[in-house]
């Protein structure tokens, strides 16, 4: 038996090393190497038959569909012709190719043609040209490529690799699967285009069904109501510009679903519930195919804050801190009844868009502090409080520099910052800076990076792109479809003029340029009226002190038409001329001003207020029609005082901003005149007082803009005005008053109020509009804008409107019924012109009475140019 068994093991050995001789020295013409993705490893595996040892690569043929030079491919497998190299590199030259996502198909066959050496055959076929990406829904909707950031990093004319396209494939159904559509597909295909002969990859998307959240159970929730778990699903929930007119839908997408159920959990946070857990318990699909939610809730205990203790802070004492953590819960200096909202305090701790510990230290230079919470857990419900703080060291600045600037001279620069070299790193005054920046107008781009120094010091570089600080404006409006009434400005602005570089004709361009001073020349014309004017500022008069000085001149003549206040013309003992007199009848009005402004930084960087001491002359002529002998027939002059307090958030974005407010409370107020007179018996009082005019003004104008959607804004208005005098009296003259309709440049004067759907004021105007002014007005308004284009050197948007206002000469306006109305309108701006627009408005109201007679409301259309409305 035992001889059977060694036997056996002897055939078996023999067998064994037969078969291992057969696999050494049999070869064939050409073996072939065949890869294959193993999706569990991530990567290619490769079989063959040879053992690990170093050949000789004798010949390499290349074939197949490529254009790649063969030394390219070489260089790519790291084989060429004669190497000699392991062979396990050979079998390894195919993961290289496939490493290089140049071609879509590689294949590598090998030919023993002696000892150790071999010819290789690489038979390649090269991926596709990508000239342009496609994506349509099945149904025919074409669908933009540009919103996916896997597409708009591609160049196209380049090979696209197979692991691209899944990325693609994987962005575009992510895309709808966040707009509920969880069972969408995509697939794609390359086609060439006959008539350009490119390749187009096309993705097609079936969308299947949108999968709606019909019911949202919630299980177990006491504290908090349904509803106002409901209001804490703002992923899941469809949001519209106006969600009383259209009822809410929910989407089923998991990921949001997940995101809002760590919002209600932080809405249990914030009231106490520290332990809260909230997880989706089922899902279930109705009838209609939709599915139904149910969401437990464990709310657990209310925790209360019993001890707070703050450690290492020794450049900010105790109470300030505390201060910071709870404003409003503090009595006495003890804590009562202190709901452990966790929330509030990590944001009030480690915030940066608020103020906190953090931002507290950041100000004040301590770059580096670290701020730790930890909480200890009584089994009262209470909470014991532990912060410490790890100050560091506080980082200085050590220089300021300053690139890019080619025309701004740097010190013009350089006084806007609100820090100096050796003082401390404030993340505030660098938002201040950067406002302030800004506020010039004189840059495209203001970017700012810190520079690592030594001993704890940085650098501050700034970089800035200038922009074109010199224009030619042509500005003007239409009221209605009369074309006697557009009204038209030319304006030559240069925004960075230097009066010291007058004399230095190298930096004109075309105008002496740098110091940030503007210089503004403008001329407005209509049918009935000319007037020319310039506007010079210098924002700083002093290098140490940022007040801002105007001087300002205008020169207007006018014809009075019949359309003025002929009434208040009468009181100025000026009779007013009918249309088939042979003289005319002018105004010549001069104006001058000094205006002085200051920004108010201890308010913020947006606030400013300004005072002006403002003249005017104002002389009425007569002429004949065929005459050029101007007549004069009366004159009054007039000086008064201008102080205005004002506030725009929206500096960063004034064109088309997308948030912020402006506020803006004036005043204008002349001498008394009429005091003066009576104290001083030997001037006559008659002639004076209709030589010098008594009166004052008050306005208060609003404008706040909030973000709904992505490109649609909310913009509220609001203005009311008063002008009146010291005795009580009506204002006299109608340039005096407000008046309200039309559109009017904002240079035309700030008595006229725009106000949309209706024609300017006039005596045969068929609304319920003052003609001949007034002394209260008010105003307010809605817009929805919605932006089409934004680019830096163009921007345009669509916007709808309603607006509501009146002007009387009583007080008694404000509890009258406004006029009304609403429409649509186009806008454009376009830096070389302005804003460029047309709006079509009409009145709310059915009809308007007339002499017995009833009218119909029509459309009117309003040109804007140069400013918006």
């Amino acid at each position: 038996m035992m001889n059977n068994c060694i036997v056996f093991k002897n055939i078996c050995y023999y067998l064994s090393f037969f078969i291992l001789i057969q696999l050494l020295f049999s070869h064939h013409l050409f073996s072939e190497t065949n890869p294959y993705f193993d999706s569990k490893k991530g990567k290619f595996i490769i079989h063959n038959k040879y053992n690990i040892h170093q050949i000789t690569v004798r010949n390499i043929f290349i074939k197949g569909k490529t254009i790649l030079d063969g030394n390219y491919i070489y260089d790519i497998t790291g084989i060429h012709p004669g190497d000699i190299t392991l062979n396990t590199k050979v079998d390894n030259s195919i993961r290289e190719l496939w490493k290089s996502n140049l071609f879509k198909n590689v294949t590598v066959f090998k030919k023993e043609v002696g000892k150790n050496k071999i010819d290789l055959l690489y038979k390649l076929e090269d991926l596709d040209e990508i000239h342009d990406i496609k994506i349509k829904e099945k149904g025919g909707n074409e669908v933009n490529p540009n919103q996916f950031l896997s597409i708009t990093n591609i160049q196209f004319g380049y090979r696209i690799p197979q692991y691209l396209i899944r990325v693609i494939k994987e962005d575009i159904q992510s895309f709808y699967e966040k707009k509920g559509y969880p069972n969408v597909s995509v697939k794609y295909k390359i086609l060439e285009d006959k008539n350009t002969s490119k390749n187009i990859l096309y993705f097609l998307v079936i969308k299947g069904k949108i999968v709606e959240i019909e019911e949202i159970d919630f299980d177990g929730n006491k504290i908090v109501s349904d509803q106002d778990l409901l209001t804490c699903m703002i992923n899941t929930k469809s949001h519209y510009p106006f969600p009383f007119i259209q009822k809410p839908v929910y989407y089923f997408v998991q990921e949001n679903i997940k995101q809002d159920l760590i919002g209600i959990q932080k809405q249990y946070q914030s009231i106490g519930n520290r332990y809260a857990n909230i997880f989706l318990d089922s899902v279930w699909e109705k009838k209609t195919g939709n599915y139904g939610l149910k969401i437990k809730i464990i709310e657990g205990k209310r925790y209360y804050i019993r001890n707070i203790s703050i450690h290492g802070n020794e450049h900010v004492d105790t109470d300030t801190l505390k201060r910071i953590l709870f404003p409003k819960m503090m009595k006495r200096g003890k804590y009562y009844k202190n709901v452990y909202n966790r929330i509030r305090l990590e944001k009030r701790l480690f915030g940066k868009d608020c103020r906190s510990v953090f931002t507290q230290y950041l100000n004040l230079g301590y770059l580096f502090v670290k701020i730790f919470l930890e909480e200890k857990l009584t089994r009262t419900n209470q909470v014991d409080l532990f912060i410490r703080i790890y100050e560091q060291e506080p980082v200085h600045i050590h220089e300021i520099k300053i690139k890019g600037n080619v025309i701004t001279n740097e010190e013009i620069i350089r006084r806007e910052f609100q820090m100096m070299p050796g003082d401390k790193i404030s993340p505030e005054k660098i938002k201040e800076s950067f406002v302030s920046l800004e506020k010039l107008n004189l840059f495209n781009q203001i970017s700012f990076r810190f520079v690592p120094y030594k001993n704890n010091s940085v650098d501050i570089e700034w970089n800035v792109v200038e922009k074109n600080a010199n224009e030619i404006q042509l500005q003007g409006s239409l009221g209605g479809n009369c074309i006697s009434k557009f009204i038209g400005r030319l304006n030559f602005n240069f925004k960075n003029f230097s009066i010291k570089n007058i004399f230095h004709p190298r930096s004109w361009d075309p105008v002496p340029q740098g110091d940030g001073q503007k210089l503004q020349i403008s001329s407005e014309f209509g049918r009935y009226f000319h007037s020319y004017g310039f506007s010079f500022t210098d924002p700083w008069i002093k290098k140490k002190m940022p007040i801002s000085v105007t001087i300002e001149a205008n020169h207007l003549r006018k014809e009075i038409t019949n359309n003025e206040d002929a009434d208040s013309l009468n009181e100025s003992a000026i009779e007013p001329l009918n249309e088939f007199s042979s003289e005319r009848l002018f105004l010549d009005q001069t104006l001058g001003s000094l205006i002085v402004s200051k920004t108010l930084p201890f308010i913020d960087p947006y606030s400013n207020v300004s005072f002006s001491i403002n003249g005017e002359k104002n002389s009425y002529y007569k002429k004949k029609i065929d005459s050029s002998y101007y007549n004069k027939r009366f004159q009054f002059n007039d000086i008064n005082t201008r102080i205005s307090l004002e506030r725009d958030s929206t500096i960063l974005n004034p064109i088309f901003p997308f948030s912020g407010s402006y506020i803006k409370l004036e005043g204008v107020f002349s001498p008394m005149y009429n005091d003066f007179y009576e104290k001083n018996k030997k001037i006559s009082i008659v002639h004076d007082q209709k030589k010098w005019k008594n009166y004052f003004k008050v306005k208060f104008l609003t404008y706040w803009y909030k973000k709904i959607m992505d490109r649609l804004i909310l913009k509220l208005i609001g203005e009311t005005g008063y002008i009146g005098n010291y005795q009580g009296k009506k204002p006299e003259l109608p340039f005096h008053k407000f008046y309200m309709g039309g559109v009017q440049p904002k240079g035309i004067g700030n008595n006229y109020i725009s106000f949309r759907g209706y024609d300017f004021p006039k005596k045969d105007s068929i609304y319920e509009m003052a003609s001949d002014g007034g002394s209260f007005y008010k105003k307010i308004g809605l817009e929805l804008r919605y932006l089409l284009h934004n680019a830096p050197t163009l921007k345009m948007w669509t916007l709808f409107f309603i607006e509501g206002g009146n002007v009387d000469d009583s007080y008694r306006i404000f509890s009258k019924k406004m006029n009304k109305s609403f429409g649509i309108g186009f806008r454009s701006y376009w830096p070389p012109i302005g804003f460029i627009g047309v709006d079509f408005g009409c009145p709310i109201n059915s009809f308007m009475k007339k002499e017995d007679n009833y009218f119909n409301p029509k459309w009117k259309s309003h040109i804007i140019m140069g400013d918006d409305v």
